[in-house]
């Protein structure tokens, strides 16, 4: 997805038309329809009152951190944390596969002695 299609996913989850929506950026309406054509690139300071104003992230604005919806300020922080906590789960999962295929490879052996024996 790129940075135009991104800027209209934005304005189209806050219902706004073109004009409003660019007025609030600073921006001439004609600048944002060729912005969201991939025509012109947005100005530093129409993206950053794009981040201020509406609390976009700009790693999902600029690299598409988080997905194809909008990504909010606080959103990438809580799916951060939640991708750590999954990365810490699985760890976990991990752990007890390890101690499990020991445990049986320990009974197997105790079973083998007891066979031999």
């Amino acid at each position: 997805m790129t940075q135009g299609m991104r800027l209209k996913r934005i304005r189209d989850s806050l219902g706004m038309n073109q004009g409003p929506f660019a007025e609030s950026l600073g921006l001439k309406q004609s600048h944002l329809s060729k912005i969201e054509k991939e025509k012109m690139a947005i100005p530093a300071d129409a993206a950053a009152e794009l981040f201020r104003r509406y609390r976009i992230h700009p790693n999902w604005f600029f690299f598409g951190e988080g997905g194809d919806e909008p990504v909010y300020m606080d959103e990438l922080v809580t799916r951060t944390e939640l991708e750590k906590e999954r990365q810490e789960k699985m760890a976990l999962v991990e752990e007890n596969r390890q101690l499990y295929k020991k445990l049986y490879e320990q009974e197997q052996a105790k079973a083998d002695r007891l066979k031999t024996s």
